[in-house]
């Protein structure tokens, strides 16, 4: 495939999939729409020999030539299974928010091993919209345009160098163990993660100096088109219209900010006092004046610029923050060839596996179609393994 402007890797999978699928059809593929697959079809052996799918509200049956073959991608829209798999909850998905599992319980339901289920292709962090899928969908983008911001988790304490910080660094993909550490103190209201969801807390002087997110047109809530439920509007240059509609809080003191964290925060158990939040505001300041930041190493400069400044500009602020992926990477087990293993290391006959939906390797970047590596080489595998499979009847 001829990409001499690099498109693939600056578009992402998209442009990928919009490059082969004439090639696709162009050899006899047919591409069903609006078909939900539901169930496999299998043989009195067990081998797969189709599926059950619902088209436009109807089951319909598609038996397989030789074999069946998923690509059915991660589970990033799926609460239930993020809750349940990852190793800390919540995190928002970047990815197209429809990809619920669905190949997954298929899978589960014929008996299929899984792996890798509690790793993903981690993003930093991001911020939520309330309300969008139903599922947290994340915005990725966060730029802070001024360093007068510390992160804090729901007891008001710092927990990590904010800047730089691992999202933007080398173990950004695999950042979400930051935040893992879980609440076992006798405050705990909903026994969560202590750092998860956590807020930035800011003064005036990163609100005045531009917008705190410039998200992506290619990630995320803003990949989806408006139609389908998307975000059709830009972060606004002043932050003023996320101040109105409430989620960047605002208060003139750090012990009424504080106030305001709990009330947005109610039904995920933040404790935090406008004492405790005080008080590490003031130990950070003093930290800016001395140059030297002795709990997490925060550099005095970054980029040549300011990068341990007070937070010393009221009124203050603060929005909520979770850890972002770009990909769950755990699905069926399967083998060097790409068929898919039961829970006693068999072969499923006939059912292969590739993609995100059941990666050989974990943390790796696969949201934008950017991890060829895995899905080139295991799609060719599969494809050739697939294909020498003796006819069905």
């Amino acid at each position: 495939m001829s990409d001499p402007d690099n498109s693939v890797n600056v578009k992402g999978g998209a442009y990928f999939l919009r490059t082969l699928i004439p090639e696709f059809k162009d050899n006899g593929g047919e591409l069903l729409l609006s078909t939900q697959a539901t169930s496999f079809i299998q043989d009195d052996s067990g081998a797969v020999v189709g599926i059950k799918a619902l088209q436009n509200g109807s089951e319909i049956a598609i038996h397989a030539t030789k074999a069946v073959i998923m690509a059915s991608g991660g589970f990033e829209g799926n609460e239930r299974m993020l809750f349940d798999y990852m190793r800390t909850f919540p995190i928002a998905g970047l990815a197209w928010p429809l990809n619920t599992g669905d190949g997954h319980k298929m899978c589960q339901r014929i008996g299929a091993d899984f792996w890798h289920m509690n790793n993903v292709c981690a993003q930093g962090y991001g911020f939520r919209y309330p309300g969008f899928f139903e599922v947290r969908t994340g915005l990725n983008g966060a730029g802070f345009p001024a360093k007068s911001y510390i992160f804090v988790n729901k007891r008001g304490l710092r927990f990590e160098c904010e800047n730089p910080n691992k999202a933007g660094g080398p173990l950004g993909h695999r950042s979400y163990l930051d935040y893992n550490r879980f609440d076992a103190s006798n405050e705990q209201v909903n026994g969560g993660f202590d750092n998860n969801p956590f807020f930035a807390v800011m003064d005036s002087k990163v609100i005045e100096a531009g917008p705190i997110f410039r998200p992506s047109p290619n990630v995320g809530i803003r990949a989806v088109d408006p139609a389908d439920g998307g975000l059709a509007e830009e972060w606004s240059d002043d932050n003023q219209a996320e101040i109105d509609a409430g989620y960047i809080l605002k208060a003139d003191t750090l012990e009424e900010l504080a106030q305001r964290i709990n009330e947005y925060s109610a039904d995920e158990g933040y404790v935090m006092s406008g004492e405790a939040l005080a008080a590490t505001v003031a130990e950070y300041n003093g930290y800016c004046a001395d140059g030297v930041d002795p709990d997490f190493d925060r550099p005095p400069t970054n980029a040549d610029a300011p990068n341990l400044v007070p937070l010393d500009t009221p009124p203050y602020y603060a929005i909520r923050l979770q850890p972002s992926l770009y990909n769950t990477v755990g699905g069926p087990r399967k083998n060097y060839k790409g068929q898919v293993l039961d829970v006693d290391g068999n072969v499923i006959p006939r059912l292969y596996a590739v993609g995100a939906f059941s990666e050989a390797t974990d943390q790796s970047y696969t949201m934008y179609g950017q991890n060829w590596a895995e899905i080139l080489n295991f799609g060719r595998i599969v494809g050739e393994n697939a294909s020498a499979e003796e006819p069905l009847a």
